[in-house]
């Protein structure tokens, strides 16, 4: 068994009204015995029906991370098959990025929206840690 330490650190000085943010947290995740069950980068697009299935709930209860590498495209997280951008529980821009723990008990999907977006080539690095 493995040992995962993230760290978490926010620090502005004018994204407070007049005080300074300065927030570090760190936690030590144990990881089971697969360690990572996934590392993978894929390419969502507007035209599949649901998206591309990035999480299936055989994995179980796990850490996930995520970053859209896509130049320009938004990427859509969402836990049905649905590519409609109402559906979206997350919305990662151009670079941005999260990491999550996930209760493994729905399915995660990824899509460019449902506006005519297009393909985000290689656009999701997508990184799955099994608990």
């Amino acid at each position: 068994m493995a040992t995962l330490v993230p760290t978490l650190t926010l620090v502005s000085t004018d994204a407070t009204s007049g005080e300074t943010l300065n927030l570090s947290v760190t936690d030590s995740l144990a990881l089971g015995a697969n360690d990572v069950v996934l590392s993978r980068t894929y390419s969502p697009n507007d035209v599949d029906p649901g998206g591309v299935q990035i999480f299936d709930t055989n994995l179980g209860k796990s850490f996930i991370y995520l970053k859209n590498n896509h130049a320009s495209l938004t990427i859509h997280i969402q836990a049905a098959a649905d590519t409609a951008e109402s559906a979206a529980w997350m919305e990662l821009a151009a670079g941005e990025f999260a990491w999550f723990p996930w209760a493994g008990v729905v399915d995660l999907f990824a899509s460019t929206g449902d506006n005519g977006a297009g393909i985000a080539t290689n656009g999701l690095e997508v990184i799955i840690y099994a608990v």
